[in-house]
């Protein structure tokens, strides 16, 4: 019974002495420990001091609506369409396909190119072109061609007009039905320029092939001749037809376009010129091609002049074939009704005979009209033709043909040229 009351005793003593000691001893897991129940390492003491200067020293971070209290604004984040898209992979390629590695200056040559544009839904292909000198475009509403899926070709016709020219680099741009667009620009390389040798012959014509169709000489002046060509050429810059040892000239009028083309060439020379002789650069054989032809006044045949001069217009032919055509029937219709109606039987052949007249003054030569005082006599029926001849006074011509508003005219010496209608009575 005493051990028992000494045991209650010591027990009282030991719990009052662990009670005293907690009070005075802190533990090393107060100031560390989260109020999540997760537990950090101890510091050693030493090292306690700084840390809480720090803590105390750093401010605490503020939320976004302390931010925006003390900046007095509201926060806006970035728009999403500032955020840079994801890169989009290439969609248009380029290359050549025929491009010459050696040209002359003043030669037409082609630029072939292909393109290749993957577009599910491709809203136009377009070229356009950068840098470059000394250069001329031939076709420059050339359009892209498709070959294939995906696949477009162009081919540009370029001339070159010095030495030093550089073709100009091709940029295509391609856009689809959603407003995206891709560039792209190739050059050519290494393209090297050759000029031609000039000589007093050499007619500035490079061409693939040229001809002579027809030529005449007529008097001019009481001191030249005026000699006329008609060439038809293939591939050539007739543009820049020219000989410098003669008085004048000019290429009169023109048909079809730089790879096919037929025109009159007018040359003014002196009449002692006993010849008339020029030269072309043949492009396919690599070397000049001569011409020489006399130049000899002779009688102007009228089968020679129609020839050389335009021919009626196929609306005026078509016309009178249609005429001829509505007159045959109404000639019929006589035929037919002289029987049962003498009256409209007369009226048909009346309206017939008629249509008939006027196709056929309408396609007669040889009528004769009065010329007005001061009309000018052109070679050819065009606005910008030479005028060769100024009448005086008023005279009779003889009405070879019609073009248009122009009459071929054949004048009392003898000479052909073109009126316009309201110079005739």
């Amino acid at each position: 019974m005493k051990i028992f009351r000494y045991f209650l005793t010591f027990l009282a003593l030991t719990l009052l002495l662990a009670k005293f000691a907690a009070a005075e001893e802190p533990s090393v897991f107060d100031d560390y420990a989260e109020d999540d129940g997760s537990v950090s390492f101890p510091l050693p003491k030493s090292l306690q001091k700084n840390l809480n200067k720090d803590i105390r020293k750093k401010p605490v971070a503020k939320t976004e609506e302390e931010i925006e209290r003390s900046l007095g604004k509201r926060i806006t984040p970035p728009p999403s369409s500032s955020l840079t898209p994801k890169a989009r992979a290439q969609s248009l390629f380029l290359s050549f396909y025929n491009v010459p590695k050696r040209v002359y200056v003043g030669e037409i040559f082609p630029v072939s190119l292909k393109s290749i544009a993957v577009f599910s839904d491709l809203k136009s292909l377009n070229f356009s072109l950068v840098g470059g000198r000394d250069y001329k475009l031939l076709n420059p509403e050339a359009l892209f061609e498709k070959i294939d899926e995906n696949e477009y070709k162009i081919t540009l016709y370029f001339k070159l007009t010095s030495p030093s020219a550089k073709i100009p680099s091709i940029k295509v741009t391609a856009v689809d039905n959603g407003g995206y667009s891709e560039s792209s620009v190739i050059s050519v390389k290494n393209l090297k320029v050759v000029p031609i040798r000039k000589s007093k012959d050499f007619c500035g014509v490079l061409a693939d092939s040229l001809k002579v169709l027809r030529y005449k000489t007529t008097r001019f002046d009481e001191n030249s001749y005026m000699f006329v060509m008609k060439i038809e050429a293939k591939r050539a810059n007739v543009e820049d037809f020219h000989l410098e040892w003669v008085l004048r000239d000019k290429i009169e009028s023109k048909e079809g376009d730089f790879l096919d083309s037929k025109f009159i060439y007018l040359a003014f020379i002196p009449e002692t010129t006993q010849r008339f002789n020029f030269k072309y650069f043949n492009l396919k054989e690599g070397r000049f091609e001569s011409f020489s032809y006399p130049v000899k006044l002779e009688k102007e045949e009228l089968s020679t002049q129609i020839e050389l001069n335009p021919k009626a217009s196929k609306f005026d032919i078509y016309k009178n074939i249609f005429l001829s055509v509505i007159a045959f029937i109404f000639l019929l219709l006589f035929f037919f009704k002289i029987k049962k109606s003498k009256f409209a039987a007369i009226v048909y052949l009346m309206i017939s005979l008629a249509i008939f007249a006027y196709v056929i003054k309408d396609e007669l030569p040889f009528s004769d009209v009065t010329l007005k005082k001061g009309a000018k006599v052109k070679i050819l029926p065009t606005t910008n033709s030479t005028i060769f001849y100024t009448a005086d006074k008023k005279i009779r011509v003889k009405v070879l043909n019609r073009v248009g508003h122009y009459y071929k005219v054949v004048l009392p010496n003898e000479e052909i040229g073109w009126v316009r209608d309201e110079d005739l009575e």
